[in-house]
Order: structure tokens, then sequence, then C-alpha cells
């Protein structure tokens, strides 16, 4: 998920311009094989890598801290930085959305909101906004929000039409292509906040077709994901709003933790 650290990563020098591989849980950087004499192209080659391998600017950065500062630091954690985030606008769209393997597109409606993480513009819409249809299709993926500033994101990139019809195209980080399933639902959607996962799951068959759960993933067995508290609903709009609202409580629960106080903190861990 884009809240958890990546295996590796690709990024540059500040000094040298120099292409570097960053290895999660280890002090200092590899130099990468594809270094190039231009610090122009190894950036190119660095965003390029990590696009593919579905890294976000968040876990970048928290990469890059934890190889310097130590992995026990609070930037050393994606989520520092999504807290950080500044929203520079926000823009009603209509438009559609493609499915992240199928050639479909799902009608959408919405707002497009633009924040700045770490001085990289990134784009979002609301979890709200995903089309249920297309959440629902096939339920071979599980889509995985971003708690930016605490509320539930998907990432996207977007094109506009001379119509000003949005097209737009989910990053790699925003979907996993797996398949859980629990009570005979399967999870559409699981947004991890702090140690706590929330989820909302969908079954054509049962009476209550959407459900809501929350559970400790790192208490969680591979065979049985111990889902509890559930909630169950006819209607979507419902599940949604309920899935939405146990995030919120869950991030203040996360925000009020002694070690999430960044106010007080900087990405070091050093008492300002």
């Amino acid at each position: 998920m884009s809240g958890k650290l990546p295996e590796q990563c690709c990024s540059i020098l500040a000094s040298t311009g120099e292409l570097i591989v960053i290895k999660r849980g280890e002090r200092g950087y590899y130099r990468s094989e594809w270094n190039t004499d231009s610090r122009e192209e190894n950036k190119h080659i660095a965003d390029f890598a990590n696009r593919r391998m579905g890294i976000t600017p968040a876990q970048l950065e928290a990469m890059v801290c934890g190889s310097m500062c130590g992995w026990d630091v609070p930037g050393a954690q994606p989520q520092f930085y999504l807290d950080m985030a500044t929203r520079e606008k926000s823009v009603a769209i209509t438009g559609h959305i493609k499915h992240p393997v199928l050639s479909t597109y799902f009608p959408v409606k919405g707002h497009l909101h633009t924040y700045r993480i770490m001085g990289t513009e990134v784009h979002y819409i609301d979890l709200s906004s995903m089309p249920k249809m297309m959440l629902e299709e096939r339920l071979g993926y599980t889509y995985c929000p971003e708690l930016v500033t605490g509320k539930p994101m998907i990432p996207v990139t977007y094109q506009q039409g001379q119509n000003g019809s949005y097209t737009l195209h989910l990053e790699i980080g925003a979907f996993q292509s797996m398949k859980v399933e629990h009570e005979g639902y399967t999870v559409m959607v699981a947004a991890q906040v702090g140690s706590r996962e929330i989820a909302l799951g969908f079954s054509p068959k049962a009476p209550h077709r959407y459900a809501t759960w929350e559970r400790m993933p790192e208490r969680s067995s591979s065979s049985a994901h111990r889902y509890h508290n559930g909630k169950y609903y006819e209607q979507y709009a419902d599940a949604m709003q309920d899935c939405e609202n146990r995030i919120a409580a869950a991030y203040a629960r996360y925000c009020r933790t002694p070690h999430k106080n960044h106010k007080h903190k900087d990405s070091t861990g050093r008492e300002r």
C-alpha cells in the first residue's frame, strides 16, 4: 500500500547528481548501474523507475530520510509528508476514469485536487468520487487511498479535453492486484491508518451487499484476515460514508499518539 515503505527506490545525490538506489531498512545508499554523467538524465531515470514501481512522492521522501537519519524517526514514514501536504487548488470535474487494467472507462464526477508534497505536485480525487461500478467490476483489485491531511484520496494523472471533460488514470500506487475475501464479501477498498486498516467490501449475493470492517494487519495471519466490528448496508452511499467516518476516527486516534506530534519534531526526530 502507498502508506508503507517500498523495498527499494531510486534517487539522486543532491551534491553530485549521481543516480543511487536506497533499500528499506539500510543506512546509506548503493550506486546505480544506470548512472549517467547528467543530473537531469539521472533524475529522469529515477522518476521513471519509481513511477513504474508505484512509489509515491511521500514514500520517496520517507526512504531518503530513513537512509540518512535512521528508520525510527517520523520522517521515515510516508504519512509524515502526507500530513504536511499543502492543497494548491481544487476544481469540479466531469469525465471518465480508466480501469487500472481493463480497457474500460467509467463516468466520474467530483473534484480534482492538486497538492504539493515536498515540492512535487500530486493530483487526487476523493475516495467517494470513485465510480461504484468500477469498484465492483470483477473485484480483482483492491483500491488503496492515501490519507492526505487525513482525507482518503486516490492519486491520479489526468488530461483535459477541448470540451472541458477530464480523462483520469490511476497512479500505480492507488491499487493492488489482489483479491481479499471476508464473510463472502470481496474487499474493494483498504485504507491504512497507522497500524489500523479500514476496509469496504461488496457481495452481489448478500442481503446487505456492502460492509465495512477494521483490523490490525500486523496481528493478522494470511489465512484469517481477522476483520472485526463489521457493519452492513443495503446502499453503497451509506457504506462509503461509514468507511470515511471510520477512517476519520482512526486518523484522529493516530494523530493523538505521542510519537506522531509532528508540530514539535522535525523529520529527523529532533525537537524544534
